[in-house]
């Protein structure tokens, strides 16, 4: 009897995602919720069920009902209805103690899209004078120095210096010659082929392994790339945190570098700058940016398969193969919906076994 009726819950047809509750739905039975409500008004249909405090890694850590997505989706309905005000220094914290990984959109039963509603609280709450003053210090480095690190903009390229990284250094030059090519009024007839790394802040001055690993991957692959030398900060920053306005301008200038440059294919090693281009940059240039975006792990089982390559790790063999896991980046899954390819590509590699987490995927 108690199986017949679990197997009843499953055939419920609902506007919930899969992951929702105890008794989570057949995916086939899934439906987009009926709603007039803007996306960012999403908050007016929460019904307190408090699946998302389950998943709250803040709220498990506070249990402050502040801190979790039905208690601050309670807090913008008392203020739409006018039942609070809007007190700057009560509020800041529910704001901004929200990590925006996305967990409480993945189980809430009614499909809000927390990530979005959360985002235009932040940005409505900046117009409106909230922004903690740490903060501020990031805001005005990005401003300032193109990157959130306080650090030079002169800096951005150290580490592709002839001595720590030779492929870096060779397309960071030959990123150099096509730009100046270009300011001197030639047109760009690069192929094709020729591809673009983003480097992205972090790797660019806190960690340079991961940058000079992906210049090697490519080379090693045949790639021709260039690396940007009027590269800024992607702008991902500013907008997790609501200052949208200050990023326009970054959003313009890293857009039209790489359209004058003629590059078709942009590659990223960082899940967070993927995300932006992926979320912001295309919203921006109206689902039009003129060329595609790959992350790292796409990239590479792509060109692998297009040219037939076999990639092994030498240090163990197929039948004594190291055994790995993979996490999912909260950017890279959640908010680029990319769960396959990282895992299409450990599966390529000869000498590695891939074990998956307990959690993992939608629910990591």
């Amino acid at each position: 009897m108690i199986k017949e009726n679990l197997k009843n819950l499953k055939d419920l047809i609902t506007t919930g995602p899969s992951g929702s509750g105890l008794f989570a739905p057949d995916q086939e039975n899934l439906l987009e919720p009926i709603t007039n409500l803007k996306v960012e008004d999403d908050f007016e249909r929460c019904i307190q069920c408090g699946y998302c405090r389950q998943v709250c890694r803040v709220y498990n850590s506070t249990f402050n009902e502040m801190d979790c997505a039905s208690g601050r989706n309670r807090i913008m309905k008392s203020l739409s209805s006018r039942n609070i005000d809007f007190d700057k220094e009560k509020i800041i914290d529910s704001i901004y103690r929200c990590m925006l990984c996305g967990n409480c959109h993945e189980v809430c039963p009614v499909g809000i899209d927390t990530l979005e509603v959360f985002h235009n609280f932040r940005r409505e709450s900046v117009k409106k004078g909230v922004f903690p003053e740490k903060l501020k210090v990031l805001r005005d480095s990005i401003v300032k120095n193109k990157n959130p690190f306080l650090e030079s903009g002169t800096d951005r390229f150290n580490w592709c210096s002839s001595d720590t990284c030779k492929e870096g250094y060779i397309a960071y030059n030959r990123g150099k010659e096509l730009s100046e090519k270009i300011k001197s009024g030639l047109v760009a007839d690069n192929s094709d082929d020729l591809v673009g790394y983003f480097v992205g802040c972090t790797s660019a001055y806190r960690n340079n392994e991961l940058v000079t690993s992906t210049s090697r991957v490519l080379d090693k692959l045949g790639v021709e790339f260039i690396v940007f030398p009027d590269e800024v900060c992607c702008g991902s920053v500013l907008f997790r945190t609501g200052l949208n306005d200050d990023a326009l301008e970054l959003v313009n200038h890293n857009i039209t570098m790489i359209r004058e440059l003629g590059i078709k294919t942009l590659v990223f090693s960082c899940a967070g700058c993927l995300s932006t281009f992926t979320k912001e940059y295309t919203k921006y240039a109206k689902g039009n940016l003129g060329f595609d975006l790959y992350h790292l792990t796409q990239f590479v089982p792509k060109i692998a398969k297009e040219k037939n390559l076999t990639i092994k790790y030498r240090k163990r063999t197929k039948d004594n193969p190291l055994v790995v896991t993979y996490h999912d980046p909260c950017h890279l899954a959640r908010y680029c919906d990319i769960y396959d390819e990282p895992r299409e590509l450990i599966n390529m590699i000869e000498g590695l076994k891939l074990i998956e987490m307990k959690h993992n995927k939608k629910m990591a």
